[in-house]
């Protein structure tokens, strides 16, 4: 999963626009889109339209418990 750091139109999903204020459009991919790793690796880069990185990698990985001795 991906947040949307820039304000995007989709031009390979019908022109959906990603909004990075809008808490309904700030995550990629929607529901029920699968895109392909060279998509992601466009839009997390600087090889697409706007030559800058328009989403960013969610850490997903939860914080590890310290234990106390």
């Amino acid at each position: 999963m991906y947040k949307v750091i820039e304000r995007f139109c989709d031009l390979q999903d019908n022109d959906y626009v990603y909004e990075p204020t809008d808490s309904e459009r700030n995550i990629y991919p929607r529901k029920g889109l699968k895109p392909s790793i060279e998509r992601v690796a466009e839009l997390s880069g600087k090889d697409n339209k706007l030559r800058r990185p328009v989403i960013a990698v969610i850490d997903e990985k939860k914080p590890d418990k310290k234990t106390k001795k």
